[in-house]
């Protein structure tokens, strides 16, 4: 849900959320990366993340994927985010309300909970950064041109634009949920959202019975062919 008067920042904060740069400065040097790159299931009665072996060994904390150009030994940036772009990061926006969905998929739920979190602090704290750091510059401008005029009528109006920029680094000090708050928390899901077992029960009996039919098909008129 965009928050207060920065609905402005929504938007934009839209397209910074599926950006590389706000991956790469505010996601990946807070996440484990083998936590993204590497996870082959989750257990849990314990709460483990199983890592794929063939990629990532834990008990020696090294990666040992195979890889040519331009991939590394050590997942890049620019990989990591599309992994997480395209298998982790649901994003959608209610044209009609406003409000904006964010999830996020994973094996682990709570990995997934934590990312979620991870993602929404970090937006709110480079906007709220960003917006302080322009107001600040605004008041510091503001200050001096008002040292610098001896006209009443331009103090004046310099120290309504001062008040303003002052109103303005109040809310962004008080605003946790700077640009994104919260309608529905994020919680550990306690139900699967894939794979659909049902389905694949019912594609695989669909398939069976398909191959099982064109075998019996192939071997009569295979059988037909040798006995003419």
């Amino acid at each position: 849900l965009p928050s207060g008067e920065d609905e402005s920042n929504s938007t934009k904060a839209q397209l910074k959320l599926g950006s590389l740069s706000f991956f790469e400065e505010s996601i990946l040097k807070n996440i484990h990366l083998p936590d993204l790159m590497a996870v082959k299931s989750w257990i849990p009665e314990t709460n483990t993340l199983i890592y794929d072996q063939k990629i990532y060994d834990p008990n020696k904390n090294i990666w040992v994927r195979k890889y040519s150009y331009p991939k590394q030994q050590i997942p890049s940036a620019q990989e990591s985010f599309e992994v997480f772009k395209t298998n982790h990061l649901i994003l959608n926006e209610d044209k009609k309300t406003g409000f904006v969905s964010l999830s996020i998929k994973h094996q682990s739920p709570f990995v997934a909970k934590q990312w979620v979190e991870l993602i929404i602090n970090q937006i709110n704290t480079f906007y709220r950064q960003k917006d302080k750091a322009e107001s600040e510059k605004a008041v510091k401008y503001l200050n001096k041109q008002i040292s610098m005029t001896g006209l009443s009528e331009i103090k004046q109006v310099i120290a309504q634009l001062l008040q303003e920029e002052t109103k303005k680094l109040t809310l962004i000090e008080a605003n946790e949920y700077y640009v994104f708050d919260y309608i529905d928390p994020p919680a550990v899901m306690e139900k699967k959202s894939e794979p659909k077992r049902a389905l694949i029960c019912i594609i695989s009996a669909l398939l069976g019975g398909m191959l099982s039919i064109f075998l019996v098909l192939a071997r009569h008129y295979i059988f037909k062919q040798k006995v003419n």
